[in-house]
Order: structure tokens, then sequence, then C-alpha cells
């Protein structure tokens, strides 16, 4: 028998677990006077975690390095887990209060523990971590975070999970330029997602490909997978993707020099781009851009200034 836990048994037989619900904020407030030790320690943590949600970041941050302090000063009394625990919540705290390069670093100090421990979960802390790196720019770090999720994830079995991994891994890649490793770990994520019969992430990584070879100039292969991911866009009539996939294929269709083409995708990509419920402004300033060029290409210099002149505003506005 748990305590704070039965089970109700619906009309239907099956069984409803019911639980106590997490106390509040002020609860915790109520519950600190009278906690000393780790358990002040974890009410502490839990009260970190309130304030980073309600954005008080120097809150939260004050409450965290406090639990932190307790832990240390239990020396070996204290599990480790519970002193990663507490530079985790400083870490989220610091990330609220924009302190990425600080957050990420202390991180790291959590995702070490966690490793020396082997703890089942810590390919979550660490596409936490690349993430973070990745909002920095340091591409290296956030690939390293990956590949370390990959390997984490191929030990436990959890092919979903490697699935994703593998695709941040490419994303990484990409950002490093290091194209022809992106496009086979792409493929490798693909095939464990089509496993897995996820159509959408399926066809997200064709998506991702086409761009690639885009990059690569090889506007053949970039049509074959950008129509593969335009297919599905469609059947799930998402704008989003439907706005990228044809500003793709414009991409393609202009390396390979065919103008009418590429001048229908990029017209039909803009529509989608604008028909979005949230317009995406570096979508559209990239379809835009790509217009331009389309139109300089075919001797419509008057068309192309037009666009770059509009564009030369939003860019200002942007900060670009």
């Amino acid at each position: 028998m748990s305590v704070g836990r039965y089970t109700l048994r619906n009309p239907l037989g099956e069984g409803v677990a019911i639980e106590d619900k997490d106390p509040s904020e002020k609860e915790l407030w109520q519950q600190l006077p009278q906690t000393d030790g780790e358990e002040r320690a974890e009410v502490l943590l839990r009260l970190a975690q309130q304030a980073t949600y309600r954005g008080a970041g120097d809150e939260a941050l004050a409450l965290a390095e406090t639990a932190s302090e307790i832990y240390q000063s239990l020396g070996a009394k204290a599990a480790n887990a519970d002193i990663a625990n507490a530079y985790t919540g400083i870490s989220y705290s610091l990330k609220e209060l924009h302190r990425t390069q600080d957050a990420v670093n202390v991180l790291g100090k959590a995702v070490d523990i966690y490793r020396a421990d082997h703890y089942p979960f810590v390919d979550d802390l660490l596409r936490t971590q690349a993430i973070w790196y990745g909002e920095l720019g340091d591409w290296q770090n956030n690939l390293n975070c990956h590949l370390e999720a990959v390997r984490v994830n191929e030990i436990d079995g959890n092919q979903e999970w490697l699935a994703k991994s593998l695709y941040n891994v490419a994303v990484a890649y990409g950002q490093l330029n290091n194209f022809p490793e992106a496009i086979t770990t792409y493929r490798r994520a693909r095939d464990l997602f089509k496993e897995r019969k996820a159509i959408v992430e399926v066809a997200r990584c064709d998506e991702s490909i086409a761009g690639i070879f885009t990059e690569m100039k090889d506007g053949a292969e970039a049509l074959v997978h950008a129509n593969r991911a335009l297919d599905v866009a469609r059947t799930i009539a998402s704008d989003a993707r439907i706005a990228w996939c044809l500003a793709i294929k414009g991409e393609a269709h202009y390396l390979l020099e065919q103008w009418d083409e590429a001048n229908e995708a990029l017209s039909s990509a803009l529509f989608a781009a604008r028909s979005m419920y949230e317009t995406d402004w570096q979508l559209i300033v990239s379809i835009e851009t790509a217009q331009a060029m389309l139109y300089r290409a075919t001797d419509r210099e008057e068309l192309a200034a037009e666009i770059e002149g509009r564009l030369a505003t939003v860019r200002e506005i942007l900060g670009q």
C-alpha cells in the first residue's frame, strides 16, 4: 500500500490512479520553516522551480544556490543525484536570467554526476545542454552533446529517442557545413522513423535532406526529397511545412536553371507563408530574397529591385 494513493474503479473497469496534488507555492513556503537538511534543500528546489515558472529568475537562482549549499554542507551524506538536481535547478535559473553560458556550464556539472552514476535519463539533460549551446552558436559542443545522447540511446535501446537524437546530430553537422555527414545521419534517422511509421518525422528528414542538397548545389536530389516532404505536408495541410518545402523546391529548380518551375514554386511558397497563423518573417524574407535572385537571373531587374527595397525595411526592423 502506498501512502497518498488509491485506485478508483471507473464504470468501464479501467483503473484510474488518484494521487495527492503537488503542494502549491504558498504551501511550500509554509513547510519551509519546519524543515532542515536534505528535506529543506528539496523544498527550496521546488520553490526555485515555481519561481522559474513565474519568470522570477533572481529569486529562483537564490533558492537553488541555497539548496546546493545545504547539500554541499552535508558532505558524503548527500546523494549525488540530489547534488546534481541542485545544479540543474541553478542552471535553469541562470537560463531564465539569459545567462546562457553560465547555465550551460553549471548544467555540465549535473551531466558529469549523472553520467558517472549511469543515470538512466542523462540523455534528456544532454539534449537540453545541446540546445543551449546551439543558442550560443557553439555548434561543435552542440554536436558533442547530441552524439553522446545517441550513444546513450543506442545502449538503452530506445529507438524513438535514438531517431530523434540522430536527427539532432544531423542538424548540428549541417550547421557546421559538414554536409555529407549531415545527409548520412538524416538518412539513419529517417530509416528509424520509417520503421516506427512516424510519417511526419520521416517527412521532416526528407525536407532537411533536400535543404542540405541545395547547400551542396545538387538541385536534382533536392527535388526528389522536397517532393516527398511536400506530399506529407499537403496531406496534413500544414502551411508552414508546405511553405518550406516549396521554398526548397524553388531553390532546387533555380539551381537547375528551370526558371518557370522555380517561379511557380516560390510564388506558391510565398502564398503558403502568408497564410500561416503566425507570420514567420524569416521565412518570408528568405522566399522573397530567392525571388529577387530569380528575377535578376532572368533579366527582370525592376522586379528584383522592388523586392529588395521592401526587404531592406523589414531587415532593418529585424536587425539583420
